[in-house]
Order: C-alpha cells, then sequence, then structure tokens
C-alpha cells in the first residue's frame, strides 16, 4: 500500500506493532490516536501511490537523521531522478512552495499558524534554502521555526486555560472513535480570529470523540484530558534536516516525499498488511497505555492473559507514561521471536491489580485492513459484494510469504463462493481507496479481464506495458465497480481497465480523485551513501514521482480522474484536484496500449451499450428519487441494486442479438 495523503473518516487508534495511518490528512491525536498514514498531510494528495519497486524491510534498530549537511546532495539526486528533470530549486516560486510546505510538517492539522506566519517565512525562505544549498547549514530556518513554533503554542494554551469545558458536549453513543468525524482545514487560517473558531472546534471534537475508560483514566477531568489532547496534537521533534527534506520533495510534486527509518518501518507495515509485535491497539494516558483491542491472533490475543481496559505501565522495566506515543509503540514492536516484558494494571471492582508478563512477538496480518466478501439476495438473485480497502501486498517482493496480497485473498474468497453458485453479478466496492501496489492492481483486474493490458506507465525515456498472468478470468459474469472521490491511485488502475475494456458499469461520484503518477521508494543507503559524523551510514527513503500512468486506451487518471457510468454520490467536497505545477508538461492523454482493432471493437462495444447505460441510469434516478446525497449504505444498497438491473439488461440484449 504506498503512501496517499486521503481525507480523514476519523481518528485512529494505534495498533502495536504497526500503525493505522490516516489517509488524506486530518487530525491525529497522539493521545487519542495515531494517525493512519505517515505522511500524512490535510487536503492533500492520496498517501498510498502506485509503487513499482520492491520492498526492502526496514533496519531493526533506529539511525540517525538526515542533517542540513546532506540536503544538497539529496536534492541534486531528487531532482535528476524526477519524471519531470529540474535543474535548481532557488526560483522565488519554488521557494513559496517550499515555505507552505515546511509550514504544512510544523502545523499538519492547521490550528497553530495563521497566513500572516505563512508571509513572515516566505519572505525569509530565498536564503534560509540558499544557506541551506550554499552553506550546508539550517541555521535560519531552524531560528524561525523554533521561535514560531514556541509563540504559536503559547498562543493556544493560553486560549486553552481561559476555557471551562461543558460534560454535556460528551457523547455517550461512541464505541469506536475512528467513526467520529473531525474538521479537515485545507487551507491556513486568514486570521487570528479564525484560528480561534477551529480551537473551539476542537475542543468539542475532542470531548465529543472522548472514550470512556479513557476518561476514567483522568478521574474524569475534562480540562486535563482536552489539556493533554492538545498537547499531544502538538507535539514535534523532526530533526530540521529531515523537516526540510520533506519540504523540499513534497516542493518538488505532492505525491514525493521523505520518510525517516522510522516512518519507512510503519509504511512498511501498511505496504504488507501486517507487522511484527504483539498485537495490541493502545491509547496514551496519564498512566501509560490504555488497551481499546487485542488484535485476532496475534501474541497478545493467544496469551488469553490481556484484556480491553488492561493498562500498560511499563515495557521491559522502563515506564511508559511520560514517554510520547511513537517511542512507546517502538518498544513494543521488534523482530519475531524477540521477547517483550509487559507490566499491566488491571481495575477490579475493589482495587487495582498490576501483574507481569512476557510475549513473543511474532509476524501477523490486520485483518481489519483485509478484502471482505459478502453476498446479498436480490429479487434478480445473488449479487456477491466485495470490499476492497486497499490494494497491499508484496510488491514485486514474491518472498514476503506471511504478507497479504488483496488480488491472492480476493481470488481465494471468489473461488470459494464461485464453487457453490454463480452470483448474479459482483459488486467491487472501492470508495476510500487510497490505492497501493501496481502489481495488485493489474492482478486483480486479470480475475475479471484475464490476460489483457491493464496500464501502460511512461516514464522519461521509457513505455511500459502491464497484463496480468491471468490465461482466463476467474468470473465473466456482470461487474460493478462503486467508486467514490477517494477512489486513487491503484484504484484508478482497476477502474480504468474495467471502463475501457468494457467490462465493468462504473458508478458512485462523477470522478474518482484523479492521481495519474507513480512513486518508485529510494533507499538512501543503497542511492547517497551519507554518512553521520561518526561514520555511521544514514538511513531513510526518499518516495520519488518517476512516471505517469494510463489506463489501456491511453488516458491518465491526472486528467481529470476515471469518470462514472452512472453519478450517485456529489462531487468531492474538496473541488478538483488541482495539478500540480511542477507536473504541467506531462500530457496526460496519450496513444493507446492498444493494437488498433483492440480499439475499434471496444469503441463498438461502448457504442452498442449506450441504450443500455442510460435505461440504467434512469431506473436508478427513478430509485433514488430527490435524494441530493446517499449515505454511504444508501449508495452500496443502489450499486446493488443496480448490479441486478445490470445483469437482467444484459441477458436481454444478448436474448435479442440471439433472436436477430
Amino acid at each position: 500500500m504506498g503512501c496517499t495523503e486521503r481525507k480523514i473518516r476519523g481518528w485512529k487508534s494505534a495498533r502495536v506493532g504497526g500503525v493505522l495511518k490516516a489517509m488524506r490528512g486530518g487530525f491525529a491525536l497522539f493521545l487519542l490516536a495515531v494517525p493512519i498514514c505517515v505522511t500524512s498531510n490535510p487536503g492533500q494528495a492520496p498517501q498510498y501511490p502506485v509503487l513499482l519497486a520492491s520492498r526492502t524491510p526496514p533496519a531493526s534498530v533506529k539511525m540517525p537523521s538526515l542533517s542540513c549537511a546532506q540536503l544538497p546532495m539529496l536534492e541534486k539526486w531528487s531532482l535528476e531522478h524526477h519524471v519531470v528533470g529540474m535543474d535548481s530549486t532557488l526560483s522565488r516560486s519554488f521557494t513559496d512552495e517550499l515555505s507552505r510546505r515546511v509550514l504544512e510538517t510544523l502545523d499538519p492539522h492547521r490550528v497553530l499558524f495563521t497566513q500572516d506566519d505563512l508571509s513572515s517565512l516566505s519572505k525569509l525562505a530565498p536564503a534560509a534554502w540558499e544557506e541551506v544549498l550554499k552553506q550546508k547549514s539550517c541555521k535560519q530556518f531552524a531560528a524561525w521555526v523554533d521561535a514560531r513554533l514556541a509563540s504559536a503554542k503559547e498562543r493556544l494554551y493560553d486560549h486553552l486555560g481561559k476555557q471551562e469545558f461543558d460534560a454535556k458536549k460528551i457523547s455517550r453513543t461512541i464505541v469506536d472513535s475512528s467513526e467520529t468525524k473531525f474538521k479537515n482545514y485545507k487551507t491556513t487560517a486568514a486570521s487570528l480570529t479564525e484560528l480561534k473558531e477551529r480551537w473551539a472546534r476542537l475542543y468539542d471534537e475532542i470531548l465529543k470523540s472522548a472514550y470512556p475508560k479513557l476518561l476514567e483514566s483522568y478521574s474524569h477531568n475534562l480540562e486535563a484530558y482536552v489539556t493533554d489532547s492538545i498537547q499531544q496534537i502538538l507535539e514535534h521533534k523532526m530533526p530540521s534536516g529531515d523537516m526540510l527534506a520533506k519540504a523540499m520533495l513534497r516542493s518538488v510534486d505532492e505525491y514525493s516525499n521523505f520518510l525517516s527509518s522510522e516512518e519507512y518501518a510503519d509504511f512498511y507495515d501498511d505496504l504488507a498488511g501486517g507487522t511484527s509485535g504483539i498485537g495490541i491497539k493502545i491509547r496514551k494516558t496519564p498512566k501509560g497505555l490504555l488497551i481499546e483491542k487485542v488484535l485476532d491472533d496475534s501474541p497478545a490475543q493467544k496469551s488469553k492473559k490481556i484484556i480491553p481496559g488492561d493498562q500498560v505501565l511499563a515495557v521491559d522495566g522502563k515506564r511508559v507514561a511520560k514517554l510520547p506515543l511513537n517511542e512507546t509503540k517502538d518498544l513494543l514492536k521488534g523482530k519475531p521471536g524477540a521477547g517483550v516484558s509487559l507490566l499491566l494494571e488491571r481495575t477490579e471492582k475493589t482495587h487495582n491489580l498490576q501483574f507481569t508478563i512476557r510475549l513473543k512477538r511474532q509476524r501477523f496480518n490486520f485483518d481489519e485492513g483485509k478484502v471482505e466478501v459478502s453476498e446479498r439476495t436480490t429479487p434478480e438473485g445473488t449479487i456477491l459484494v466485495a470490499t476492497v480497502p486497499s490494494f497491499y501486498g508484496r510488491g514485486s517482493d514474491p518472498g514476503a510469504e506471511d504478507d497479504h496480497s488483496v488480488s491472492e485473498d480476493l481470488e481465494r474468497e471468489l473461488k470459494k463462493r464461485l464453487k457453490k453458485k454463480t452470483p448474479k453479478a459482483i459488486v467491487m466496492d472501492l470508495r476510500d481507496n487510497p490505492g497501493g501496489y501496481l502489481e495488485e492492481a493489474v492482478d486483480m483486474a486479470g480475475l475479471f479481464i484475464g490476460n489483457k493490458t491493464v496500464a501502460g506507465v511512461m516514464e522519461r525515456n521509457s513505455r511500459r506495458v502491464f497484463k496480468n498472468e491471468y490465461q482466463a478470468p476467474l468470473f465473466e459474469g456482470p461487474l460493478v465497480v462503486l467508486l467514490d472521490s477517494g477512489s486513487a491511485s491503484a484504484a484508478e488502475v482497476f477502474a480504468g481497465a474495467m471502463k475501457d475494456h468494457q467490462r465493468a458499469v462504473l458508478i458512485g461520484s462523477p470522478t474518482t480523485y484523479g492521481k495519474g503518477t507513480v512513486q518508485r521508494l529510494y533507499h538512501v543507503e543503497n542511492e547517497l551513501p551519507l554518512m553521520d559524523l561518526s561514520g555511521q551510514l544514514l538511513t531513510g527513503v526518499i518516495k520519488l514521482t518517476t512516471s505517469v500512468f494510463y489506463s489501456p486506451l491511453g488516458h491518465s487518471p491526472a486528467n481529470g480522474g476515471v469518470r462514472t457510468h452512472v453519478t450517485l454520490l456529489p462531487e468531492s467536497l474538496d473541488g478538483e484536484h488541482p495539478k500540480h505545477k511542477s507536473l504541467a508538461a506531462i500530457d496526460f492523454d496519450v496513444n493507446p496500449f492498444l493494437s488498433e482493432p483492440e480499439v475499434e471493437r471496444l469503441k463498438n462495444t461502448e457504442k452498442e451499450r449506450q441504450p443500455l447505460l442510460e435505461t440504467l441510469r434512469a431506473q436508478s434516478r427513478s430509485r433514488i428519487g430527490t435524494e441530493k446525497e446517499l449515505s454511504e449504505r444508501q449508495a452500496l444498497d443502489e450499486a446493488i441494486s443496480l448490479a441486478g438491473s445490470w445483469s437482467t439488461l444484459l441477458q436481454r440484449s444478448s436474448v435479442a442479438a440471439r433472436a436477430e
């Protein structure tokens, strides 16, 4: 699952080992939660790019961060390998963008700074960035960051100290805070007044997402709870080198990024759909870590000694109450087979019981992120619904046998059900799917189109065609793909192939997200032999845009997304995703990756199916009526109804064709 910055649907809790990461931005309370995406930025591009590179396991030990002295070499290498060649990053337009990206890195939730702060950094940026490149020093940037960050936090804490918190605002119905909706800000606050309005909303959202057992650990002191929550949100310990590496790469184009070795470890887990650890979902508390959930098939679950509500007080003898959540998470994760000791506390009716257990870490998969296949009975017959959360997998690393593969998981589930009976149709639910491995999108497409072209990829000086290895499709019946504006990247590869080959009806939002670029992961130690002052090799991962992907007929999602046949959902609330200026020179419509006879055949099929699609649209409008916006459940119900209708229309059309 490569990394996208997706619109967040809620704040998630930490999954140890392995961290769920929020996609496409939003708040991420470390006290309450850990963000689903290590590289997320609110309102920005999807976190999971289509990845072509094989995965390399992260280093098992913490490695030094980048220093400012290494940034010029990183800049030179990145510009040379980017899909659009650049000579320099010293232009005013680049440093303006750099200012914005620095601020995003410092304040990803956009609750600290105003436009005046951005303006002051923009004035400083040209000279400060030139100092980085020519003098290999971050002094100007570091001085501004330290001063403005301290001032901004003091401003917020002063406001926070004057608030009175109302217990009536606490929701009594929330079971899982990941379902809570939170405001996602696309831009920096225009004024201090607007910033204060954001703070007030943030306080309310923190209270509304309050977890009962977590509040108990604060003795229901709401002020302490909100204050601690805010402090966790504002935690910032990123070294200047890492911060500027991120900002520089994001300024080259919004999908490129730099991941520290610790961030890559989490990123790697999401790529694989699993991790090595003990398997608990945690929340930070004044005492330590509250265990909210014990994951299935994990060491914690197998021990039968840990239950939700227990608190972790210490890990291997180290007290965790005052440690940041990320540091605690690193203590809990580790190599498979390695032991870890936990000091736990359990609240009994009359007293608190403390006890110690020892577990062995193991590799296990995240079942909550897997493909799910269910059956729905309709008047037309059985409809299968396959929910695909992301295109997780092994990439081009077939040796990662313990890891999930979305195409294999789907194939296994479909075969199991197809043995019993053939459904009338299948609905593929790709809503909010941020993408992932290109290889997985290609393999999944093969389940429905066999050995045909799925995508084309254009690099600087080459053109590649991707086909799957399936000689025959697993399922050839009616297919419906449900999409929304959060369907991105590899999800758009799959949707584009289904549409171009006239294999499926696409329904949902008018268009998908609109991401058409490919990123590769480059390990710093392999590409840039950087060392710190002690002679130790530095690590980290460069995520760089190296190519553009296209549908079989030569259309890139970057040119407006993949358009659906039947519209159920409104346009994205974020509006149309703008093309990044650094990619403006790219042609997002090219010649088809298919032969001329294939193109002609597909055009004829498309023409023949237009009357059927018009009938389908009319039927859908009749069912939906005057609804302006459907809930997620309503949209899925309509997709299922539409799949049944499509099956009937195709059957009637086939009968009519034979009669002629």
